[in-house]
């Protein structure tokens, strides 16, 4: 889950859908408190709740950012127009560097200029390199070993690895 961003749900949810699954999880927290309390004693309860409140803490901050339906939109005519340039211009053999592909990505696309910067985008180019090409593995370094130019790849310039 680290690089990757939630898709947003096909329906969004509602204020009352979140009140009612807010009742809901409240009302069952306090009926297993006290059945917690009753037959196990109170500093059993006490520390359950501590903890179950540390690691409710923990998953709210780690969660993915879900994505709105603007958002996934455009991610979604994103990758289409990634998935056209890559099929016209890269090989699943060889290797070539990740600023070389946004770099030619974004003169074939100019609309993806000003997202074009950032760890945000470097992280995004990664995801749909990988989504296009599963094999493809990234170095430490920034080179994308088995993608490569087509280009590159005809000219001899690189070799299949």
């Amino acid at each position: 889950a680290g690089e990757s961003d939630a898709v947003a749900p096909s329906q969004s949810t509602t204020a009352a859908m979140k009140a009612a699954s807010a009742a809901l999880i409240g009302a069952g927290g306090v009926t297993l408190a006290a059945l917690i309390s009753k037959y196990v004693g109170d500093t059993w309860a006490l520390s359950l709740a501590i903890g179950t409140g540390f690691f409710s803490f923990l998953y709210e901050v780690g969660r993915p950012r879900q994505l709105n339906a603007d958002e996934t939109a455009a991610r979604e005519e994103a990758w289409g127009d990634f998935e056209v340039f890559a099929e016209t211009s890269l090989v699943r053999a060889g290797s070539c560097h990740e600023s070389e592909i946004m770099a030619a990505f974004v003169r074939e696309y100019p609309k993806y200029k000003d997202e074009s910067e950032g760890e945000q985008a470097r992280k995004q180019m990664r995801r749909f390199v990988s989504r296009w090409n599963p094999y493809a593995e990234r170095t430490p370094y920034g080179f994308f070993k088995n993608v490569a130019f087509s280009s590159a790849f005809k000219e001899g310039m690189t070799k299949s690895l």
